[in-house]
């Protein structure tokens, strides 16, 4: 039972550990615009290059369209670089990220008109809707907490792992103190 009390300890401690924030981030990100609304996932690198990217966008047809990235150099039409910098006042760079939703292909960007910082959906539909400049909207940006459970686990495991082990040492040094008294 001793070595079992220390083995949770030390495994809570390393699950702590290897819960620290990593260099990569996850943002919850939500588009409203006018004419469009984007419900996004999006995963930044420390490079503040977009890896990753899902969710939905809803609008002209009513209807959600999930989304996925377009890796880069593989539209020459567009102007985009897929980065995102949430620090601060969050922006994309101004050409952008490029994904696609259905048979539409979005462009996310940021522009800065005096000290404001504004965000713009344009879009390419093959069928000839198009807007451009973009859709003008607000957006919100939140961190995904994902480390923070593992540290919670981390943190019970220790703990209970120290005190099975101070339980068991209490009661080994009662068994020898009640042996000696007979």
């Amino acid at each position: 039972m001793k070595k079992l009390g220390l083995a949770v300890a030390i495994l809570g401690l390393l699950v702590g550990a290897t819960s620290l924030p990593a260099k990569a981030s996850t943002y919850d990100v939500t588009f409203t615009g006018n004419v469009f609304d984007v419900f996004a996932n999006i995963n930044v690198d420390s490079g503040n290059n977009v890896t990753s990217m899902s969710g939905t966008v809803v609008g002209v047809n009513g209807a959600p369209i999930s989304m996925s990235l377009v890796p880069l150099n593989t539209q020459p039409a567009w102007i985009y670089d897929n980065k995102f910098n949430a620090a601060g006042n969050p922006y994309f760079s101004n050409p952008g990220i490029l994904f696609t939703a259905g048979t539409w292909i979005y462009n996310l960007y940021s522009a800065t008109i005096g000290s404001s910082v504004v965000y713009y959906l344009s879009t390419y539909n093959p069928d000839g809707v198009n807007y451009n400049p973009g859709d003008l909207g607000t957006l919100r940006v939140s961190q995904t907490p994902i480390p923070a459970p593992f540290l919670l686990l981390g943190s019970v495991l220790a703990a209970g792992g120290l005190i099975l082990r101070r339980r068991r040492q209490n009661n080994s040094s009662t068994a020898l103190t009640g042996s000696f008294a007979a």
